[in-house]
């Protein structure tokens, strides 16, 4: 991570003026008019320097790197070098190549409700009046979601990977032939808890299947027992196709993911080309850069797709009679109007855990002590499910290398690419972009280690029935040894809150503005042409304002194979992961419920 003083002054660029844009060629001729240009070992120059429109057209030999000092820089070279809104495609190309496509993106990505009251704006009389304001609630909520979605790109990812986890356990169950010998009943009942493990399930693992909470004000209370006896009542030869019906509702895969990310990928090759340009565009890296910081939002799309638990609720409350439940009084609407809610994607893993526990336990009436849907046919089905309830669960090598290793991996590569080539491009040196990536990387990072500490914390506090007893009738040292740790574990599960939301709100900070500093022009202003380590003393730094390339219109050589190295990295995420997972997935699915 940064140092805090580093980070403070990047994000006190957004909040400052832009007072010294560096235009280099003008600010090349200036310094050469007034004999301030300086050689690459700080020596000044005392012949007049002919070069400082140097391009790479025609060049066999690369001009003479030279830079002026920090302060002439800043007094004399200000204005000029944001990007030019007069040319649509430095500033348009980032956002019809790689910002839109990540928009659609989002909307894939599962959610349960609103982040902007929308009323019943849009119908009516009135609705030519109130659909303007409609859309822009509308699009303000989605805007919200984007930042949400870069605020906690990694605990999304996990919750995402952690129910693929699940429901890859499920289907082991269902296909061992060590439990061939399970009622209809039960494989029913996980197939359910495959596709509709997402919906709403009030209930604990220690109560009856269809036992409410008193008090519960959410119309999804009890879906697993209504669901279930649905299916039940069915003939035996119409239970495949209802289930196959719950499969089938899912959003076609192709639309939430596969068609988006051949936009992107487009957008990469546009990008490419732009960069094998003699002169090369100086906004080219920049937009790469934006492109490759937004494949955040992709990778979050593309892990939620390979989920099988469709997020619309309404094929699910079709298989069952009754009306829907009064909406509930939340300040905040449902994006569902239907009898069933699901879950946000960040409740869909416990969700499901439930699920699953509610049908492995839905035997253990002595136990729960409510009547439930379906007995046990015998003893072995009573033990059987006990051993089942083991093995649906995420064992340790599952939760490194398929959860968090693949989480910490597509959150974080692309901004530590990024930084990388950054650094390495000239002016070569950890400068402002490399340290917006690299701190976003970061903090996802930390985000990921505190979400997985609050989430361990939460599950082992509530599994503890009481709180340890303090030491009777032993030594004072004892007493004040045991009042000390109580103190300390206080103050950890109070702190690991606080410190995961502002976690997030740095990620979220740096992720809005990198876009927004790279249309202000920031990154190419005087400060951010010195290196981090010399912020401390600007007025030993010096700017460059020539470079001293490979002599190639090719010098951008990075930037183009990061692009095709980005491009076949979603490629072999998108078609060879997700699509293949799918794809197999309903394929066992399929195969399963035909043989029931």
């Amino acid at each position: 991570m940064p140092k805090p003083y580093v980070l403070l002054m990047l994000f006190a660029f957004l909040f400052r003026a832009v007072d010294a844009i560096l235009d280099t060629i003008a600010c090349c001729e200036k310094a050469d008019a007034a004999r301030n240009l300086f050689d690459q070992h700080h020596v000044r120059l005392d012949v007049p320097y002919s070069a400082c429109d140097w391009h790479f057209v025609n060049a066999t030999t690369p001009a003479v790197q030279v830079s002026i000092p920090y302060e002439i820089c800043a007094a004399t070279c200000e204005g000029g070098s944001s990007s030019d809104y007069g040319d649509a495609t430095a500033w348009m190309a980032p956002l019809a190549q790689f910002l839109l496509p990540s928009i659609i993106f989002s909307m894939g990505i599962p959610r349960r409700r609103l982040f902007v009251p929308t009323w019943t704006l849009g119908q009516g009389r009135l609705s030519f009046v109130t659909s303007p304001l409609l859309l822009l609630l509308r699009t303000i909520d989605l805007a919200l979601w984007v930042a949400v979605t870069f605020a906690t790109a990694g605990p999304l990812m996990i919750f995402a990977l952690t129910e693929t986890i699940l429901d890859i356990n499920v289907f082991s169950v269902l296909s061992s032939r060590k439990y061939s010998n399970l009622s209809s009943a039960s494989r029913v009942r996980l197939s359910l808890a495959i596709t509709s493990g997402n919906l709403r399930q009030q209930i604990g693992s220690d109560t009856g299947p269809h036992c409410p909470p008193s008090g519960s004000d959410d119309s999804s209370v009890e879906p697993l027992f209504e669901l279930s006896e649905a299916i039940d009542h069915l003939d035996r030869d119409h239970q495949p196709q209802k289930l196959l019906d719950l499969l089938n509702a899912q959003t076609d895969w192709a639309t939430i993911v596969g068609y988006p990310v051949l936009f992107y990928i487009v957008g990469f090759v546009y990008a490419s080309l732009d960069l094998e340009d003699a002169p090369p565009s100086a906004d080219a890296p920049l937009a790469l850069t934006f492109g490759v910081k937004w494949m955040i939002v992709v990778h979050v799309a593309i892990v939620s797709g390979c989920l099988l638990s469709n997020n619309n609720p309404s094929t699910a409350s079709a298989l069952v009679r009754g009306s829907l439940f009064p909406e509930t009084r939340a300040a905040l609407p449902s994006v569902y109007n239907s009898r069933y809610q699901p879950v946000s994607i960040w409740s869909r893993d416990s969700n499901k855990q439930i699920w699953l526990d509610q049908i492995t336990l839905h035997c253990d009436n002595n136990v729960s002590g409510q009547p439930t849907g379906t007995p046990c046919r015998d003893k072995q089905e009573h033990a059987m499910l006990r051993i089942i309830r083991q093995d649906l669960k995420i064992g340790v090598w599952q939760y490194l290398f398929a959860i968090i290793s693949p989480a910490l991996t597509l959150t974080t590569l692309p901004s530590i690419a990024g930084a990388y080539l950054t650094y390495q491009t000239a002016p070569k040196g950890f400068g402002c972009l490399s340290l917006t990536l690299a701190c976003y990387a970061g903090s996802q990072i930390l985000v990921i280690f505190l979400h997985e500490l609050k989430r361990h914390t939460s599950a082992s506090h509530k599994h503890r029935t009481a709180s340890p007893a303090a030491p009777a009738k032993h030594l004072c040292r004892d007493r004040l040894w045991f009042d000390v740790k109580y103190a300390v574990r206080v103050v950890y599960y109070a702190s690991l809150l606080p410190l995961y939301l502002i976690a997030c709100l740095i990620s979220l900070l740096v992720a809005l503005g990198e876009p927004i500093m790279s249309a202000a022009g920031i990154y190419s202003d005087c400060k951010c042409s010195v290196n981090v380590n010399m912020w401390l003393h600007l007025d030993r730094a010096f700017v460059p304002v020539t470079f001293d390339y490979d002599s190639s219109p090719t010098s951008y050589g990075g930037w183009v194979i990061m692009e095709y190295v980005a491009a076949l990295f979603m490629v072999l995420c998108t078609y060879a992961s997700s699509w293949y997972y799918q794809h197999s997935m309903k394929g066992r699915y399929q195969k399963f419920v035909r043989a029931l």
